[in-house]
């Protein structure tokens, strides 16, 4: 978010929203507009690297070869089929890449007027494209910030940017609060004053947020509508809010998103509010020191992502039941019923439309899991270290075995991530000790192994373990130990 300092802080609140009562083909004109402006962008970053390809081709033969070899190969993808044929062509083409990356990026640290001069003309046309179309302001700013973060992204992976898929039918709109009377931004109340005419919510009534409230009377309160305007013609679309959470007091809202997406046979809408905060600095509720060994295994008819032990003697598991895995076993079934000609019609397609959403509420439920495993820990101890392997050798390893299995169920990244979400929202510190692979592993996932480290360090500082001098250990910053209430010994997570 722009405008953020270092007494600040972004937030995103996300309500879920129903089907749009009024507005919904402004809305999905809009979203058209904008997509159409990506393929222009992503036009304007294939007109960029071609134009880099032309100048190195130009001064180094092997460049020139390499390029040479890849339109061939990309032609041979082209011209077979489904096949053996086609499999080599594809392998061809990504080792051709392999090659010609180190020698681009070679070429363009060396050439750097030429680069300049390429960037120059690439910023130029961006800046064309945003002027000239049709897409209101807040979502060109949007599409052009996606662009920017994409292209980052694909060099860093070595990818390259594609174009809308026209089959997919989900999409985002933006609203942006540049300034009201109150400041920047807008303060929460002044979305459902009136004061924001591009957005505005529905007046909640406190009772919907009293803990003393009965739960159905809170539920019902809580439904309002939203109003968001979505196109530079000042169309607004109107859809029923489920204001589940008050934004805080203190709050800027910067921001609204308003997104949807198909799960299943319907589209799902949510409305994600970007605030800023003013920074606290946080104390750790908990003390002493809690162990996460990350290491997926079933135990029983549960699948236990990891174990949990504390300097105070505590001990516990973090586990998936037994009901999750058997609606993960249906989920994996339901293909079969799919692509299964002799069963009747009604019933395939009822399975079709059965596993998006079947999937979608598993993932939620699984992450939810973690959430709450995640908040008891990080209340209970002050230091949270987790022992994991690199989870990209082991899937390597691993792979085509039952562990494998195992491993993408238990989705051991998620509970790391939670983990560490926790840790920052409650003062507490995280070291994470990543372990080296049981066996040998291909240079390319050992590289893939240093980036998630690289991406999963970003905001720490780097130690050493003491017990195993080899594993670097990112540790978050500013958190001291304090005293606070202790939980329940033995809480269930699960």
């Amino acid at each position: 978010m722009k405008r953020q300092n270092a007494m600040t802080e972004a937030l995103v609140y996300a309500y879920g929203c129903g089907a749009p009562l009024s507005g919904w083909p402004h809305a999905e004109a809009e979203a058209e507009r904008a997509g159409i402006l990506w393929d222009r962008l992503v036009g304007i970053e294939r007109a960029y690297e071609a134009a880099i390809e032309v100048q190195a081709r130009a001064d180094e033969p092997a460049i020139d070869a390499l390029l040479v070899a890849l339109a061939t190969a990309q032609a041979a993808v082209r011209a077979a089929g489904d096949g053996a044929q086609r499999r080599d062509a594809v392998a061809e083409i990504r080792s051709t890449r392999r090659h010609l990356r180190p020698l681009l990026w070679q070429w363009q640290r060396e050439h750097k007027d030429v680069m300049t001069a390429i960037e120059h003309e690439r910023r130029q046309a961006v800046i064309a494209a945003r002027q000239t179309t049709d897409t209101w302001w807040p979502n060109y700013n949007a599409v052009i910030a996606r662009y920017e973060t994409a292209r980052r992204e694909t060099a860093r992976r070595g990818r390259r940017l594609r174009l809308r898929d026209i089959a997919r039918d989900d999409g985002c709109l933006t609203v942006q609060i540049q300034r009201t009377r109150t400041g920047l931004g807008a303060a929460p109340v002044e979305l459902q004053d009136g004061t924001v005419s591009a957005l505005a919510i529905g007046v909640v009534p406190v009772a919907a947020h009293d803990p003393h409230t009965h739960r159905g009377d809170r539920r019902r309160a809580r439904r309002t509508v939203v109003e968001m305007r979505v196109d530079a013609d000042g169309h607004m679309i109107r859809l029923p809010l489920w204001y589940h959470r008050p934004l805080p007091a203190r709050a800027r809202v910067k921001s609204a998103q308003l997104t949807w997406a198909r799960v299943g046979d319907r589209l799902r809408y949510q409305l994600c509010l970007t605030v800023s905060m003013p920074r606290t600095e946080r104390r750790p509720e908990g003390t002493g020191v809690g162990t996460v060994v990350v290491a997926p295994e079933m135990v029983g008819q549960r699948l236990c992502t990891a174990t949990v032990t504390g300097q105070d003697g505590y001990r516990d598991s973090i586990a998936l039941d037994a009901h999750w895995l058997a609606m993960m076993d249906r989920v994996d079934r339901l293909p079969a019923i799919i692509g299964d000609d002799s069963l009747p019609d009604q019933q395939r397609i009822r399975a079709r439309l059965e596993r998006p959403g079947l999937w979608a509420r598993l993932l939620r439920r699984r992450r939810e899991l973690y959430r709450l495993a995640a908040r008891a820990l990080a209340q209970r101890y002050a230091v949270i270290r987790i022992e994991t392997p690199a989870l990209c050798e082991a899937a390597w390893i691993d792979r085509g075995t039952p562990a494998s299995a195992l491993r993408h169920r238990a989705c051991a990244h998620v509970l790391i991530t939670e983990i560490e979400h926790q840790a920052r929202k409650h003062g507490g510190v995280v070291e994470l000790a990543v372990a080296d692979a049981s066996a040998p592993v291909p240079q390319r996932v050992r590289r893939r192994r240093n980036k998630e480290l690289s991406a999963s360090t970003a905001g720490r500082v780097m130690t050493w373990s003491g017990d195993a001098p080899h594993n670097a250990v990112p540790v978050d910053v500013g958190a001291r130990p304090c005293a606070a209430e202790r939980l329940p010994e033995g809480e269930p997570w699960s």
